[in-house]
C-alpha cells in the first residue's frame, strides 16, 4: 500500500482524494477550511482513521504513519521458507 494525494494549498477551501497507488482506489480525503491557519481534516478508510492538522508536514506524517502501520499489519512472512532455512 502506497498512499498518495495531490498537493494542496491550505489557504484555499479545497478537498483532495487520497489514493492507494497500488490499487488505484480512493481510500480517503483531505479537506481544508481555507483560512490559512490550519484546519486541515483527514479521513481515511471510511473514517476509521481521522485527524485535524495545522500544517502540510503534519498531514504527510499522519498519512505516512497510517501507511506504515497498515503495511506492517498486513505483512505475512513466508513461514515455510523460514522453517526450511533453519
Amino acid at each position: 500500500m502506497r498512499l498518495v494525494f495531490e498537493a494542496f494549498d491550505g489557504r484555499k477551501r479545497t478537498s483532495r482524494t487520497i489514493l492507494d497507488k497500488d490499487t488505484g482506489h480512493p481510500v480517503g480525503c483531505i479537506r481544508t477550511n481555507g483560512n490559512g491557519s490550519g484546519g486541515i481534516d483527514i479521513s481515511l478508510f471510511g473514517g476509521k482513521y481521522r485527524g485535524s492538522f495545522k500544517s502540510n508536514a503534519e498531514v504527510c506524517a499522519f498519512i505516512k504513519g497510517i501507511e506504515v502501520v497498515l503495511n506492517h499489519m498486513t505483512y505475512m512472512p513466508n513461514l515455510d521458507a523460514a522453517s526450511e532455512a533453519a
